[in-house]
């Protein structure tokens, strides 16, 4: 099985990065949203080292 190319791996983390802000946004929405402090904190630590790979990928590309 072929490696996938580095514009599909982009497009994929493009994705994931998207759907953890999509997380982010929906709970801050939420007029409670300070009683999932926990969940708001684990989810832009997930963002973070999702970006961190992304743009560590972009470099070495």
């Amino acid at each position: 099985m072929s490696q996938p190319t580095a514009t599909h791996r982009f497009r994929t983390q493009h994705s994931e990065i998207a759907d953890i802000v999509s997380k982010i946004e929906t709970i801050l929405t939420k007029p409670t949203w300070s009683a999932q402090a926990q969940d708001i904190r684990q989810a832009f630590s997930e963002l973070s080292a999702k970006l961190r790979i992304h743009l560590a990928l972009e470099d070495d590309v």
